[in-house]
């Protein structure tokens, strides 16, 4: 959808298509007929699996999410030798902010650092403004949480805050591993605002949830906040523990919102969503054919459109392609007013190579991801669009820009010192951080500093703060 929108120059969700004069002679298309897709779930090894072994890997013009951060990472890895972008929908390691590190990752959501200080500010709001608990699992993506938290909360005035880590196998009352020694410590302490950040919350949940019940700290008198990487339904409904159930009725998340979140009747991408028919269906269908007896085949109906919900993070997955595609026409539209591209047949590195085309890693659970709209084993596709995408990428003789080059400071075998490692910007990355853009979920804006110019700007993006309660009806209760 996303794509076809790009093509088509469809303003029915982001305005700037129709409007922004960058778009007007950019002649950058996405070629709907030539892209693939794969469901990672959150295994970093599927990501290079699929990339690797996919035989277009290297004439691939973007890495479109991963969702999670472990799959998000090692697509970053793998983007450093494919010398393409990776902008991910969901991935919030404070890394991917660092240059050095992960030159070539961008992010339409927003890093830990916001996640925190919003966290922090949503506490104090509610009259929590001096002691804390963190419980974690001792993960590196759960310990990143856990020093945001404990940063944040500093910085705005809490007076003592106690870290208790959890690990395998949760259970006794072994120091850092087990939930029953971190609640008793809790109890202990009296302090009443707990905030948990669990890596994988299906596994460690329940072990929170019993050892909490049995010191007694599932109670009006606690305060619980959760990082926004639960699965709500399977939290609530699936884990067939009531502990599970009792603990999170009243319970704060802090996560990302999708527009639909906020506004479903006013939302322009749902209502875009829905406007989708059958024909799409059967094009997606058309684009993965998976036999009836394989692995992850799935047969939309024809009004799936009309009848499924958008999966948590489609709007960032939807703004992540609108994105690419805006910062090869800013790029584009640089290289021509420097003077170049009007006579030449080949054009080099600042060009547009017609011959690219694009690839997409998804890594939610489902597979099931707004860019083609359909869902049949994570691959996903769109209908519409012959054209062949034009996008920015080196000549063969040209310098791969990513590259890092370490020279001695002189020509002494000893005593060397190294000067800084410089990282060449590709000119649609440089366009990717340039472009302000009204998206699925808000304005998008990049730049959020000099430094961090690959972070999505934290003061024009939407978190939301989430309470899980009871509704009583007239049939019964949900």
């Amino acid at each position: 959808m996303a794509m076809e929108h790009f093509n088509n120059r469809d303003s029915s969700v982001v305005p700037e298509l129709g409007t922004d004069p960058l778009m007007e002679n950019c002649s950058v298309y996405f070629p709907i007929d030539d892209m693939d897709a794969a469901d990672t779930t959150t295994l970093p090894n599927q990501v290079s699996r699929f990339i690797m072994n996919y035989p277009k890997s290297h004439d691939r013009c973007a890495i479109f999410g991963p969702f999670y951060d472990e799959p998000a990472l090692e697509a970053g890895v793998i983007s450093y030798g494919l010398n393409v972008p990776v902008i991910t929908h969901g991935a919030e390691d404070n890394r991917f902010a660092m240059e050095r590190q992960f030159p070539n990752v961008f992010r339409t959501n927003v890093h830990l650092h916001a996640m925190g200080d919003l966290a922090i500010s949503a506490l104090r709001s509610k009259g929590r403004t001096d002691f804390l608990n963190v419980i974690y699992s001792t993960h590196p993506y759960s310990i990143q949480h856990s020093e945001t938290i404990n940063n944040a909360a500093k910085e705005q005035g809490f007076k003592r805050i106690y870290h208790h880590g959890i690990a395998p196998p949760y259970v006794g009352m072994e120091p850092g591993r087990s939930a029953w020694y971190a609640m008793e410590n809790v109890k202990k302490n009296t302090f009443r605002t707990i905030f948990v950040a669990l890596h994988d919350a299906i596994e460690q949940i329940s072990f929170v949830a019993d050892a909490a019940e049995e010191y007694g700290l599932i109670s009006p008198d606690y305060v619980w906040m959760f990082s926004g990487n639960i699965d709500f339904d399977y939290a609530l409904y699936g884990s067939g523990n009531s502990n599970v159930t009792k603990l999170l009725k009243g319970a704060a998340f802090m996560r990302q919102m999708d527009g639909f979140d906020v506004d479903p009747e006013g939302d322009h991408f749902l209502k875009s969503w829905k406007s989708q028919d059958a024909e799409t269906v059967a094009t997606v269908q058309g684009l993965n054919p998976i036999l009836a007896d394989e692995p992850g085949y799935y047969n939309p109906p024809e009004d799936y459109f009309q009848v499924i919900t958008p999966m948590r993070g489609s709007g960032f997955m939807y703004d992540a392609v609108i994105a690419q595609g805006m910062g090869a026409c800013w790029a584009e539209a640089n290289f021509v007013a420097g003077g170049g591209g009007n006579n030449q047949k080949r054009r080099t590195q600042e060009e547009a190579d017609t011959k690219s085309s694009l690839a997409a890693v998804e890594g939610d659970k489902t597979g099931n991801e707004e860019v083609g709209g359909g869902k049949s084993n994570g691959r996903i596709a769109a209908r519409g669009g012959t054209r062949r995408a034009q996008y920015l990428r080196p000549s063969s003789s040209a310098r791969s820009p990513a590259s890092t080059k370490v020279v001695p400071a002189d020509s002494s075998h000893q005593g060397r010192t190294l000067k800084e490692v410089k990282y060449s910007r590709k000119p649609n990355m440089v366009g990717i951080s340039e472009i302000t853009f009204t998206g699925a979920t808000g304005k998008v804006q990049f730049k959020e500093s000099k430094r961090y110019y690959k972070n999505r700007n934290r003061r024009v993006f939407t978190y939301g703060l989430y309470n899980i309660q009871e509704v009583q009806e007239d049939e019964g209760s949900r």
